[in-house]
């Protein structure tokens, strides 16, 4: 049996849309006969669907990335705020966080800055010395709220280290 990833309040790359078949709960099977084809639900996780399909002897499956999607957004505000102990501007950011392996797209980037000034963790200024940038850095809130989330990241790289190697606490 082939394991696919997708999600299924909507039909995405050839998944056909089950009659009556809304999200199902996590962790709950669920199975819907389709034109001849056999769509089974068999797991939600991440956001993630996992189902197998199959069609006359043949077993298909599809597979998306939003699994590891959302696991790459729940690490973006840690990865900024820890670029951001000294002041950038928007483009030396993603230059930045590019380097260590972490790309964001301009439009991902920008609205987060914005938000996290709002949420009062950044200041901000504009250099107009030569090209006018505005630069972005963290204040003392934001230099609490990076330790904190450091040592969160920390616990959990622990416990998960733990989980999948198969070890008890």
């Amino acid at each position: 049996m082939i394991l696919g990833v997708g999600r299924f309040p909507e039909p995405k790359r050839g998944f056909p849309k089950a009659p009556g078949h809304e999200s199902p709960q996590p962790g709950r099977g669920d199975s819907t006969k389709i034109s001849g084809k056999c769509t089974t639900v068999l797991d939600t996780v991440l956001g993630v669907r996992y189902c197998t399909t199959h069609s006359d002897g043949h077993h298909m499956a599809e597979r998306e990335n939003t699994g590891l999607t959302e696991l790459r957004r729940g690490v973006l505000v840690l990865a900024v705020l820890s670029r951001l102990r000294i002041p950038q501007y928007g483009y030396s950011l993603r230059q930045a966080l590019a380097e260590g392996g972490m790309p964001i797209e301009e439009g991902t980037l920008y609205p987060l800055l914005r938000r996290l000034e709002a949420q009062g963790l950044l200041a901000s200024e504009w250099n107009t010395e030569h090209t006018p940038r505005r630069y972005y850095r963290l204040n003392a809130e934001g230099e609490r709220t990076l330790a904190a989330l450091t040592e969160a990241w920390r616990d959990q790289v622990r416990v998960m280290d733990q989980l999948l190697d198969g070890r008890r606490r």
